[in-house]
């Protein structure tokens, strides 16, 4: 089962390295303000070992940058700007910036996208973007008689030739998207209560709800799929910026309103622009993934009695089929998209066997014949005070949250039914944990080393 490694939390990331993220944008606005700040960081997670970067975008929303002062014009070219810096090359000997980008008008300056290898469907990603040390592979009986491992003694050693340095691999770009509740203050990544037209809280007080009738569902369900929709519309309408993207990464959703939103949106958006696009130049669809975070073992949304939702309601906003909206008229062809990843993300790292396990349960109705990826980020270990916006002290140190990870990724590789695991770090985790996390992913587990002998052994009994 493949194994990709993704990169840490940006936020938290830039707040370590003594930038100042206690604006809305929480940090994201350095794409403006300093551009190879961001990217910097981005660099230091692919040599780190991350497979897959993400884009400094999870707030970034039109609407909230013009609230910032920015023209649409130049918001637009903010959110296709943070696109470019995560679309990183890093040297074997260090990292140094492709180009500045310190000028609004600069992304014309950045590496030829022709370059970039990028897929269009998820059954192919793996081919698309593991570029990380090569995965153990299971050994299997040879067919030919082994060979001697002892050198020609009357043939004279040959000189070493000099190595040269092995380039890092290019890390593909994942777009982080965050839910609407991002862009509200206090934010609602956690809890889910979104105002009208996008839900029925009227406020974030302890007594508020985001259950919503059956019949008031449809209205809030249409208005987050145009949010969704507007915000994806921003990034795939110019070609330079969408070849540079190879996933689109939706996280942090805290109600099953906005997760069949979302489906909807990017199945909107797949048949809105393949109708626009001449056929010489199809229109190429993204994978994409969509994580929740649990911060207390359970999702946001909760049901009418103020309990939350079991797992199984999850399972299907996610992977069952979703009805027409009568509030949204689209053509039944573009009702929605199944996510190709599902998964986990800002969550503490012991709440996830309890989860991943309920999960895994929860979806094996849906996933018999086309499993999707398992996808994995938790936080640092800390937890998090949405409205003071404070961190408790982490809990865990990089090794012992690394080997949290590994553990999980190997109770889903035994589950049997997970196309592939994408692990990573949200907030709270930087540039030590994915280290950590890569020498893991790489060592060669005591399962894949006992069948490696057995399979040798087999070759010997063969030839006795």
């Amino acid at each position: 089962m493949p194994v990709l490694l993704l990169d840490g939390g940006m936020g938290t990331t830039l707040e370590a390295l003594g930038h100042d993220v206690s604006g809305t944008m929480w940090g994201s606005e350095l794409v403006a303000r300093d551009p190879d700040v961001i990217a910097s960081v981005h660099a230091r997670f692919a040599a780190a070992g991350a497979d897959i970067i993400e884009t400094a975008t999870y707030q970034m929303t039109l609407p909230a940058l013009v609230e910032q002062g920015y023209s649409e014009e130049d918001a637009r070219t903010l959110m296709r700007r943070a696109v470019a810096l995560a679309d990183v090359q890093v040297p074997a000997e260090g990292w140094t910036p492709a180009s500045s980008v310190s000028s609004i008008s600069s992304l014309s300056s950045f590496s030829d996208v022709s370059s970039l290898t990028s897929c269009c469907s998820w059954k192919t990603f793996t081919d698309a973007i593991v570029i990380g040390p090569a995965p153990a592979i299971e050994s299997k009986p040879l067919r030919r008689p082994l060979q001697s491992t002892e050198p020609n003694r009357s043939t004279p050693p040959t000189p070493p030739t000099p190595s040269t340095p092995t380039p890092v691999p290019k890390p593909k770009v994942a777009l982080s998207l965050g839910p609407f509740g991002a862009t509200l203050s206090p934010g609602q990544e956690y809890a889910g209560l979104y105002p009208p037209p996008y839900g029925p809280a009227g406020s974030a007080s302890v007594n508020a709800s985001n259950y919503a009738p059956p019949k008031d569902e449809c209205a809030y369900e249409a208005a987050l799929t145009t949010f969704h929709l507007d915000r994806l519309r921003i990034y795939a309408s110019d070609e330079a910026t969408w070849s540079r993207i190879t996933c689109l990464a939706f996280e942090t959703i805290p109600v099953l309103r906005e997760i069949r939103a979302i489906r909807r949106a990017v199945a909107a958006l797949n048949c809105e622009m393949e109708a626009s696009q001449e056929k010489e130049n199809k229109f190429e669809r993204k994978p994409f993934w969509i994580a929740s975070a649990y911060p207390d073992g359970h999702m946001g949304q909760r049901g009418p009695t103020g309990k939350p939702v079991e797992m199984s309601e999850i399972a299907a906003a996610l992977l069952g089929e979703l009805a027409p909206l009568a509030a949204l008229p689209i053509d039944t062809r573009c009702r929605s998209a199944r996510p190709d990843g599902i998964g986990v993300n800002c969550t503490h790292p012991i709440l996830l066997p309890a989860i991943i396990g309920a999960l895994s349960g929860a979806v094996t109705h849906y996933v018999q014949h086309d499993p999707p990826w398992l996808v994995v980020y938790p936080d640092g270990g800390a937890r998090y005070d949405v409205i003071e916006r404070e961190w408790t002290d982490r809990e865990m140190a990089p090794g012992l949250w690394a080997d949290r990870l590994i553990e999980v990724v190997h109770e889903a590789e035994g589950m049997g039914m997970w196309r592939g695991v994408i692990v990573g770090g949200c907030c709270k985790s930087s540039f030590e944990e994915v280290r950590a996390l890569r020498r893991l992913v790489d060592r060669p587990s005591e399962k894949l080393w006992e069948r490696s002998v057995g399979g040798v052994r087999e070759v010997y009994s063969t030839q006795i």
